[in-house]
């Protein structure tokens, strides 16, 4: 039992058993609800759950099931889970996956994860609650019809019938896959079938007792197949992991989080017509380069461009578009969020007057973390600051500017862009690259920027 831990202790040692299986769990949330933001409350409502138990749990227990089966309920008991509205559109889906391998080797595999993200939670809730505890979290049969509380026969009919309807959901035609338009599979056979998945894998496609079934167990090898290439553990935001760090377990110790290059989430900056016209006017504060402002702007352009990001970043910030995202603290607790979450270098903090930070968030591009920061003043004027190290942009050629806009800031210039009240200004100092964007004109501000 737990009882005897101390609140500290138990707080602790909450966190360290059940934080590594936050991203199976939002997971599992998302792909039944078919919504991140109330997966992300169901995930919530799991670890307020199992903290208020966790203490009458015994040392054998197994964290990773009672974690699941906690959601698993929450789920079952929440009546507008049960068929979520879900856009589910089968004729763009047909296009999408097409049974031409071909096809389907030219299609991006972020627009068909996204697909099945948007198609799986369509699924009946019978079906894609097996579908996922099988083909995606990969729990056991013996296991996953423990935690559903049916028979393991029942289990495999079942997921013989999920795969099916899936198949139906993604392919204009599956007439491929069928043995007979008219013969009709008993409850026997598809147990049968699912049974022959994991043996024909491995034995290929001469065992004589499944000839008369191939069409069918190819059918299910596709989607087993199809899911595993395709569908990985969505990762949980960081802002949704430190709340529930900071409500459940304030004693755990943050280790850094290894980076996943496979990460769904990320700012990526998009250019359009309006950032040429806004770069158009770039000025430079200090003595202009060889180049004429218009020229370098005119080299800036793309989306992993640093400036690009900065303007539409802070578009972004001022349409209330990051919100969800943000991390409160001073900068002691923020610089343990930018550590543990991943970020490259050390986190550098503004100090000037009356500016105090706020909050701040990493977004990622391209595998590679990136840090924001949001000060506000006492005349509650807000400051949005952009870190991005170095080398991403001379070593790893993750994020770029121009030869002549780079050869500036190395010199130690600062280079701005006004549009109306905001200015946006890029600084280096030491080993990164800052981007600044100020929501009102402030000369002294913007002088302490370039002067640092």
């Amino acid at each position: 039992m737990h009882s005897s831990l101390n609140k500290n202790n138990l707080n602790s040692d909450f966190g360290e058993k059940t934080l590594p299986h936050i991203n199976h769990l939002l997971t599992y949330a998302v792909l039944i609800t078919g919504d991140e933001s109330k997966a992300e409350k169901v995930l919530m409502k799991t670890y307020a759950e199992a903290f208020s138990f966790y203490k009458y749990l015994s040392e054998e227990t197994d964290i990773k099931l009672w974690l699941t089966r906690i959601m698993m309920n929450i789920c079952k008991n929440d009546a507008s889970l049960e068929n979520p509205k879900v856009e589910d559109n089968n004729k763009e889906a047909a296009v999408l996956v097409s049974l031409n391998t071909e096809d389907l080797q030219q299609e991006p595999s972020f627009k068909i994860t996204q697909k099945l993200i948007t198609v799986i939670p369509s699924l009946p809730f019978e079906l894609k609650e097996i579908l996922i505890l099988i083909d995606i979290l990969k729990f056991n049969f013996d296991t996953a019809a423990d935690l559903i509380d049916i028979p393991e026969g029942t289990l495999r009919k079942g997921i013989f019938d999920s795969r099916k309807s899936l198949l139906k959901k993604l392919v204009s035609d599956d007439s491929k896959f069928t043995r007979n338009q008219n013969s009709q599979l008993n409850y026997e056979d598809k147990k049968f079938i699912t049974s022959s998945v994991d043996v024909k894998i491995q034995k290929g496609h001469n065992s004589e007792e499944r000839k008369n079934f191939k069409q069918e167990i190819d059918a299910q090898i596709f989607i087993k197949s199809f899911l595993d290439e395709h569908l990985k553990l969505q990762q949980v935001r960081d802002a949704v992991y430190f709340r529930i760090i900071r409500k459940f377990a304030p004693d755990h110790k943050v280790e850094i989080k290894k980076k996943n290059i496979g990460e769904k989430r990320g700012l990526v900056a998009v250019s359009t017509i309006a950032m040429f016209i806004l770069i158009a006017i770039l000025i430079i504060i200090s003595k202009p380069p060889a180049l004429s402002p218009k020229e370098i702007a005119a080299e800036q352009f793309g989306e992993n461009n640093i400036l690009i990001q900065l303007i539409n970043n802070h578009s972004l910030f001022s349409e209330n578009k990051f919100t969800r995202d943000m991390v409160f603290g001073n900068e002691e607790y923020l610089g343990k969020y930018f550590e543990s979450s991943g970020f490259e270098n050390k986190p550098v903090f503004f100090s000037y007057k009356s500016w105090e930070i706020e909050s701040g968030f990493t977004t990622d591009f391209n595998g590679e973390k990136l840090a924001n920061y949001f000060y506000k003043n006492a005349d509650d004027k807000y400051l949005y600051v952009y870190q991005v190290p170095l080398s991403l942009v001379e070593e790893k050629k993750v994020l770029k500017l121009s030869e002549n806009l780079l050869d500036l800031l190395n010199s130690g210039k600062c280079f701005s862009n006004r549009k109306g009240e905001t200015v946006y200004i890029l600084k280096k100092s030491g080993d990164n690259i800052f981007g600044y964007a100020i929501n009102k004109q402030n000369r002294d501000l913007m002088l302490e920027i370039c002067k640092k």
